[in-house]
């Protein structure tokens, strides 16, 4: 047992045990086949750990007993398990598994590894026991290791057909072990299916599905072990958000220079725990690495349709931005979604306003810029944001059709530096060239405000004029303006 637990681990970490504990494997080797010659002399009787007996009972198909996870495979409805075993299954015939530890991945799985250790040392009990009792005869001769399943059975016991019912038996139970861990670990990668459940966006519907083109998707690994345990850190942060707490809308105020005058605000998302701890929107990494940027956007446009027409319904002409990710601007769904929340025009005056984000780059220009297009069609603007920071793509202001242009912080945290006001002022007659509204980000201070003004920026948004606020707060602040 201590022999197969060290041979299953050590698969963990993509070592083979068996070649790290060669030479005891070779002792045994030697005592079977000098046990069978004695027993042929008719001077001792056949032992029950042997080397065969590995082969025969531990290690069908493989080290972790492999043909059963094989088996299982059959019942998975994953295309990429069938085609994997298109591959493995001719050489899990011989007892050769390379392909499944590194395909499936045992290797660095956790989830996997169980089975992979448990299955052979369940087979050792029964086969060990079997034997004992007297259910099974002992083996009595040596084969090579690539003798295949069935096969090894029938001759290593000289023909027994109870031995090879039960190596059947137990290539059967393996695989429902196995079977039963491929679906924690299908369910844990499908856990996307989960979320956008409980996100409860009633927009969509049941035809409507995702479909994220390579042309927008960021540059993901396609290494699959990283991915998978990337998806997994992910689900679990993901799990904790759901079971501590709700998302909430926070909204920052964004003014005109000099008077402060508020003209719009951005919608900005927050995590709110049960024991009312905000925490800002660290967790979207965990959404982006899921692809699950679209829900998170899907129901921040609907909260704040509904809080427009209800909450804010009393106020009149202002923006109200949302951010869109790349992700969010490649789904199939997203130009029904907004026709279904503006399927009514948007009470007194207000206006939904889009922000792409210039530190996230797009692979496509040309068709992101058909999908602003047909945005704006419907009525929504269209705001670059963080321009100055990222990959600060200059042609983004000439590609796309822009109503406003968010200059990044940095450009206000180097004004301090010799030539930085120089730079913003240079910066912003190049984004005013667009006809674009010019707003900066980050401004903190009345000095900042002055410089931000005095280097032609009109409009601002920062900590000096409103932190965010919740949805009560920005009522207030409204009423008094």
């Amino acid at each position: 047992m201590i022999y197969l637990l060290f041979c299953g681990a050590s698969w963990f970490f993509g070592l083979n045990g068996e070649n790290l504990l060669e030479t005891q494997l070779h002792s045994l080797v030697l005592s079977t086949n000098n046990n069978i010659a004695a027993w042929h002399a008719g001077h001792a009787t056949l032992n029950v750990i042997s080397s065969m007996f590995f082969n025969v009972w531990c290690n069908i198909g493989g080290s972790g007993s492999t043909l059963s996870l094989a088996a299982a495979m059959l019942f998975s409805d994953k295309k990429y398990y069938r085609k994997l075993l298109s591959v493995s299954a001719p050489l899990s015939i011989f007892n050769t598994n390379d392909t499944l530890l590194f395909g499936v991945p045992i290797v660095l799985n956790p989830i996997m590894i169980i089975p992979f250790i448990l299955v052979p040392m369940m087979n050792y009990t029964v086969a060990y026991v079997a034997t004992i009792v007297g259910l099974i005869p002992p083996l009595q001769s040596q084969f090579s290791w690539v003798t295949p399943p069935l096969m090894n059975a029938w001759l290593a016991s000289g023909g027994s057909v109870r031995m090879v019912v039960l190596q059947i038996m137990v290539i059967a139970i393996g695989a429902k072990i196995y079977h039963a861990f491929l679906k924690v670990m299908e369910s844990r990668i499908n856990f996307n299916d989960k979320i956008l459940q409980d996100l409860n966006v009633s927009l969509l519907s049941q035809n409507e599905v995702i479909n994220h083109p390579a042309e927008f998707n960021s540059v993901r690994s396609n290494n699959y072990l990283a991915e998978m345990n990337d998806h997994f850190i992910a689900q679990d942060k993901i799990n904790n958000l759901r079971k501590n707490g709700d998302f909430i809308l926070y909204f920052q105020p964004q003014v005109k220079l000099p008077e402060n005058e508020i003209i719009g605000c951005e919608a900005l998302i927050r995590h709110k725990a049960k024991d009312g701890t905000i925490t800002p929107p660290v967790f979207l990494e965990y959404y982006e690495r899921l692809n699950l940027m679209p829900e998170i956007d899907f129901w921040v446009l609907q909260t704040v349709v509904n809080i427009i027409r209800t909450q804010l319904l009393g106020f009149k002409g202002y923006t109200m931005c949302i951010n869109m990710s790349p992700q969010t601007l490649s789904d199939n769904r997203l130009h029904s979604i907004i026709k279904k929340c503006l399927s009514e025009p948007l009470p007194n005056g207000w206006v939904l306003e889009f922000e792409i984000t210039e530190s996230q780059k797009i692979s496509d220009p040309k068709m992101l810029s058909k999908c602003l297009s047909e945005i704006k069609a419907l009525g929504v603007k269209i705001s670059l944001d963080d321009f100055g920071s990222g990959y600060s793509t200059i042609s983004y202001i000439n590609e796309y059709d822009l109503d406003k242009i968010k200059l990044d912080r940095s450009l206000v945290q180097n004004l301090n530096k010799d030539n930085g006001f120089c730079f913003l002022k240079n910066v912003v007659t190049l984004c005013k060239g667009t006809n674009a509204m010019v707003l900066i980000e980050g401004v903190e201070t009345e000095d900042e405000r002055k410089k931000v003004f005095s280097a032609g920026v009109s409009y601002a948004q920062g900590f000096l004029f409103h932190r965010p606020l919740p949805l009560q707060e920005l009522c207030s602040v409204l009423v008094k303006k």
